[in-house]
């Protein structure tokens, strides 16, 4: 079978997992990812549903069907349906990807003094 692409959830484990090893205190590191991914994971789920349906609903004319059975849904309507929803998906996958490549940018202006405060601290500590 062949293998996934790759997805831009690469930078949780080739990003998140070395840098908070690195600059969570001793101890405390499964803590840290456990809050880091907690929120990640809830914030999506909490927020990409639902923004999805509104922007399908308001922005592309998707129009939302009450019948129980989805065969009575006309074809034009469906077609109507299903690119209203490709396209909001397109959208928010774009957005929210650029947006995280825009804050990890930041990354490397910042992580260079949190690891260095990070082994400061342990070595104050002795641990």
């Amino acid at each position: 079978l062949p293998s996934p692409p790759p997805t831009p959830q690469a930078y949780s484990a080739g990003t998140n997992i070395p840098i908070l090893a690195d600059i969570a205190p001793p101890g405390k590191v499964g803590v840290v990812m456990a809050w880091c991914y907690g929120l990640e994971g809830s914030g999506s789920a909490l927020l990409g549903p639902p923004t999805v349906a509104l922007l399908a609903q308001h922005a592309f004319g998707y129009v939302p069907s009450h019948l129980v059975d989805l065969s009575d849904i006309s074809p034009q309507q469906a077609t109507t349906n299903a690119t209203a929803l490709r396209n909001s998906l397109i959208i928010m996958l774009t957005v929210s990807w650029a947006a995280a490549a825009a804050l990890y940018s930041f990354v490397s202006l910042s992580y260079p003094r949190e690891r260095d405060a990070a082994a400061l601290a342990r070595k104050v500590l002795g641990s």
